[in-house]
């Protein structure tokens, strides 16, 4: 067991012990790891789905209502409400949040061209898998399908600017007629319990040369009537000023079709205490939105309003950024857009040295990023169909280098008890050979200058802080020092953990917290939270901005604007610090 190959001596970690908040649980060869108090996260559940609030061109205010939150866990409270979150009369709950019951997402079920009509279902099954998360133009697009039908078509739709005001989305080709079959039945790894879905390629299509950049949808169509989605993103091979970064790793990561996924398993446990997955598999349909994984719930706003500004920008995914990083021709600004979760090494380690050396901006317009450091499986001429996520352990026998055996501090039992879906992990991890395995999580906090702070119950009111509101920012929104943008701070949400300071050239003077919402109440009751949008300038020229949210990309959703108070100068904003953070690049 190594220490991580992207820890770097001259980033130092000062611990400040403040009583029992922090604890030195052991030290493992040269990884440290550390034990945080339980009120500092939340259990983190998995997304589970309910139902759609709304459809195009809007959704619909999330309900009202909220109840009196019970006392605060001591030694959990933060910081009070800046000044300038004053009360909006037409919301309900506290002063400065609003309930958040269900999540927002866009409607995919619908009478609408692009959207599914009759879902897939048994009896009537269409469902399937694309060869790669991303391919580049003149590539060949494979497509594994199983269904009940004797017969398939398709379309593909892009997310485009071109697209009407009330849709994402504009059809760009057809495929047509292919014969269909009910292809073989998943099988399930018994170490890590991944499931794979054998298929063979069904539909094979030549991308046109010309088609640009961008995250496309295929939507499978059965001569039963039943439909459902494939996703993927079009890469450029040219630098724009704008790279956005789709979550294929994350998608997957969450994706549970066959019963299974890095948070739950139902077809039993791959160790004894551990209720989930070791690994996941591309080789199978995403089993919610229709198969269009989370592009209806946390991406495709975003992109939509991204499309439709006339910017330089191009498309890749984090998968593609995790095997082959260099590859990538460098953007002016790299965009992280709702949740993305799970990373390679190599994409941490890319952006980290970049940023530090002032080639490129980020924009992190999510929350709880980078978490989970992931291994690749074995390679395909598609690529790696897989990897594996071992968290905070156990590392299984098979997976440890030749001669090593599992620390007691990797034992069965590590995981949480029945009902905690989720580990959370010290900042540090340690690697098991070339390329992993891994157990632990990257150091977010001296790159993005946020860490995860858990999952709120509640939207709270961002208010602007006067230590970031730099005129580069501001300029033209109308929005100044103890202003709002709006109740945009939920779902899981970043903060800056007090009782850390980070040495070294991605710390201290450099960050400037921008937003707040203090005192969000958790899922858990009795856990409240602060989330916190923060800027980071280096004297290199590295600049880096980290919105604390998952729902930064849906304010700029009109009706999500429109139901959540959100400034109208909230798109100017996140203009100007895309714009700032490419700096003439």
């Amino acid at each position: 067991m190594n220490r991580a190959p992207g820890g770097r001596s001259r980033r130092r970690v000062v611990a400040v012990a403040l009583g029992s908040l922090l604890v030195v649980g052991a030290v493992v060869g040269a990884v440290v790891v550390v034990e945080r108090p339980p009120w500092l996260h939340d259990v983190k559940t998995t997304l589970q789905q309910v139902p759609v609030i709304g459809q195009l061109p809007g959704i619909v205010a999330a309900p009202t209502g909220l109840p009196t939150p019970p006392p605060v866990t001591p030694g959990a409270t933060p910081p009070p409400v800046m000044p300038g979150a004053t009360p909006n009369p037409s919301f309900a709950g506290s002063a400065d949040t609003i309930p958040l019951q269900n999540r927002p997402e866009f409607g995919h079920e619908g009478s609408r061209p692009w959207q599914i009509r009759a879902r897939s279902e048994p009896g009537r099954l269409i469902e399937g898998y694309a060869s790669a998360p991303s391919y580049f133009p003149g590539g060949t697009l494979k497509l594994a399908v199983s269904t009940t039908a004797p017969s398939y078509s398709a379309t593909i739709w892009r997310v485009s600017g071109s697209a009407p005001a009330n849709s994402p989305f504009v059809e760009v080709a057809t495929i047509g007629s292919a014969p269909g079959q009910q292809q073989a039945a998943a099988v399930i790894d018994p170490a890590t319990k991944m499931v794979r879905a054998p298929w063979t390629w069904t539909t094979t299509f030549p991308i046109p040369a010309g088609w640009p950049s961008g995250m496309y949808l295929v939507r499978l169509d059965s001569a039963e009537g039943a439909q459902s989605y494939i996703p993927f993103v079009l890469r450029s091979r040219s630098a724009t000023k704008f790279l956005v970064v789709s979550s294929a790793l994350n998608w997957q990561a969450y994706n549970d079709w066959g019963g299974s996924s890095v948070y739950v398993t139902r077809i039993g446990d791959p160790l004894p205490g551990v209720r989930r997955a070791l690994g996941v598999s591309f080789d199978r349909p995403y089993a919610h939105d229709g198969g269009a994984g989370q592009l209806f719930f946390l991406e495709l706003p975003f992109i939509s309003w991204i499309e439709r500004q006339g910017l330089d920008v191009s498309f890749t995914t984090d998968y593609d950024l995790s095997i082959d990083p260099q590859s990538q021709p460098l953007p002016g600004t790299v965009i992280f857009n709702g949740h993305s979760e799970y990373w390679g090494v190599p994409l941490y380690d890319w952006l980290d040295r970049h940023v530090t050396a002032g080639d490129v901006g980020v924009a992190m317009l999510a929350a709880d990023t980078g978490y989970w450091p992931v291994s690749f499986g074995p390679t395909s001429p598609d690529g790696p169909r897989s990897f594996l996520c071992f968290k905070n352990g156990p590392v299984p026998a098979a997976f440890l280098p030749p001669g090593q055996t599992p620390e007691p501090s990797d034992a069965p039992g590590a995981t949480p008890p029945p009902g905690d879906t989720e580990e959370r992990s010290t900042t540090s991890y340690a690697t098991y050979g070339p390329g992993g395995p891994y157990t632990g999580s990257f150091m977010d906090e001296p790159l993005f200058g946020v860490r995860y702070r858990g999952i709120t119950a509640v939207m709270g009111r961002y208010s602007i802080l006067a230590s970031g509101a730099d005129p580069r920012l501001l300029d033209g929104t109308g929005l100044a020092a103890g202003g709002s943008l709006g109740f945009i701070a939920g779902g899981e949400v970043d903060g800056v953990y007090p009782y850390v300071e980070w040495w070294g050239p991605l710390g201290g003077v450099y960050d400037h917290p921008f937003a707040v919402a203090a005192n969000l109440p958790g899922r858990n009751p009795a856990y409240r939270y602060t989330a916190e949008a923060v800027w980071r300038e280096l004297p290199s020229g590295g600049r880096v901005f980290s919105a604390g949210t998952f729902y930064w990309g849906w304010a700029l959703d009109p009706a999500f604007a429109a139901s959540h108070d959100v400034a109208q100068g909230f798109g100017r904003l996140s203009l100007n610090i895309l714009n700032w953070l490419a700096k003439g690049r």
